[in-house]
């Protein structure tokens, strides 16, 4: 399914506020474009998380919810994000700046 994927992540079972951020970012682009707004979620905990990022409108939400995923490396948080994006294959993927995203984010694109 083609279209925007917003990578959200969450930290001791809360959602990162820059997730919203770039939601609402991404929901601007899909509707611009004319094409769905998918969320994944990675992260431990993220229960609580899922109902406020489906919440930022969503079409589809993809969650990979893990405990190796409570601590971070960039390894699991590019193995994760990849589980995703193999599920839903975007035209286009937005991630929040934050440090882990910035070690993970040009790994992954170099993929």
């Amino acid at each position: 399914m083609a279209g925007v994927l917003i990578i959200g992540t969450v930290a001791a079972g809360r959602l990162q506020e820059i997730s919203l951020e770039v939601a609402h970012l991404g929901h601007e682009l899909a509707d611009a474009l004319n094409v769905p707004l998918s969320g994944g979620l990675i992260g431990s905990q993220c229960q609580a998380a899922t109902d406020a990022f489906v919440m930022a409108g969503m079409s589809q939400l993809f969650v990979v919810d893990d405990d190796r995923l409570e601590h971070y490396t960039a390894e699991s948080s590019i193995a994760a994000v990849m589980s995703i994006v193999q599920q839903c294959d975007p035209t286009l993927i937005l991630v929040g700046h934050s440090l882990d995203a910035g070690e993970w984010a040009p790994q992954l694109a170099a993929k």
